[in-house]
């Protein structure tokens, strides 16, 4: 999901309306006789989409994304961290 790209979760009391729906590319679906299960699952999907994409902790060399790091190394006080694109 692209910053500034809206997000899009339908609430019906209509089940049916859900295939007509996906037209319009929502994150989610909650039905009415659902509401607390169904929108749990809808806020999970979003923070999952976009928080953790953001989430960031600064070194030196600047911000470092989350969502980038491969694996994090450990010796003695020294932190190596393998980033996705092998920096």
């Amino acid at each position: 999901m692209e910053r500034g790209t809206p997000c899009l979760i339908f609430v019906s009391a209509h089940e049916s309306f859900v295939f007509d729906a996906q037209a319009f590319m929502p994150l989610w679906f909650v039905r009415k006789s659902m509401l607390g299960r169904d929108m749990y699952k809808a806020l999970q999907k979003y923070v999952g989409l976009t928080v953790f994409k953001k989430a960031c902790c600064m070194l030196k060399g600047g911000p470092v994304y989350i969502r980038d790091i491969m694996y994090i190394e450990c010796s003695g006080h020294l932190l190596t961290i393998q980033m996705v694109d092998k920096k």
